[in-house]
């Protein structure tokens, strides 16, 4: 099943025409956390434990961010299941990946949130697993030296081959591919980045779906990743997986 893939800004979240999420679809909000003063946060709709990690931040907009991203979270949650946002029950996977509880009175929703920047980026589906990442391109540096240290050498490889202009896109296209594909599987940082590959050609337009490879004889079955810009200035992916397993590298048929 190939989703069909919306954007909507957060200030627009109480819009309940917009909150309907059909089986093909995936929703990326795109929430723009400045422009929420801190101290008039719903924090009353927040759990213990997320009001306790809100607190572990040592720097203010970072609180600010997490407390936001997850109000944000359960507000939206709740709209398009139909379930108070105080009510919501989640967990953690191993690795820290964030799900809904299943004994609770909603239909399944599959979400995973990312920040950087003056963004926090939500993405929700009932349907698909989800991993999404955005970063703010900082295009004063060269990024040659992380993508030797954090890329697979196949993608090293592209970077360098790259038009010297078209680098510092290409660099980000690879970097949230990779972070979104991670956070979607829940694998954390047990597999390393530089492990696997994602065949992007820097020709190619960023809604593009493209294969994940370990090596040349094995994929990753089942998950797509797609790049999208969110702002001028924001790169961001989505991974997605039809059905509930993570997925598992699996050797190529000949």
């Amino acid at each position: 099943m190939i989703p069909e893939i919306q954007i909507y800004d957060y200030r627009n979240w109480k819009d309940q025409k917009v909150c309907e999420l059909g089986d093909d679809a995936i929703h990326i909000w795109k929430v723009p956390w400045k422009e929420y003063p801190y101290e008039k946060l719903a924090f009353s709709i927040l759990s213990v434990e997320e009001r306790a990690r809100v607190e572990k931040f040592a720097q203010m907009p970072d609180r600010h961010r997490c407390a936001l991203g997850h109000i944000a979270l359960r507000r939206l949650l709740g709209a398009y299941g139909g379930v108070p946002p105080c009510k919501i029950q989640m967990s953690r996977g191993k690795y820290g990946k964030l799900s809904c509880d299943t004994d609770q009175s909603m239909d399944r929703m599959e979400f995973n949130l990312s920040h950087s920047g003056d963004w926090i980026v939500i993405a929700l589906s009932r349907t698909f697993c989800l991993g999404v990442d955005v970063e703010e391109m900082d295009e004063r540096k060269d990024k040659g030296k992380m993508a030797e240290r954090f890329f697979h050498p196949a993608e090293v490889s592209a970077y360098h081959l790259a038009p010297a202009q078209e680098r510092q896109v290409l660099f980000y296209r690879y970097w949230t591919a990779k972070e979104a594909l991670l956070k979607g599987r829940g694998d954390g940082l047990t597999r390393p980045t530089d492990s696997f590959a994602v065949a992007i050609d820097f020709n190619s337009p960023l809604e593009q779906e493209f294969d994940i490879e370990e090596d040349r004889e094995r994929i990753l079955c089942g998950w797509h990743v797609q790049n999208f810009l969110l702002e001028s200035r924001y790169m961001a992916s989505i991974a997605y997986r039809s059905g509930d397993s993570p997925g598992e590298w699996r050797h190529r048929q000949p």
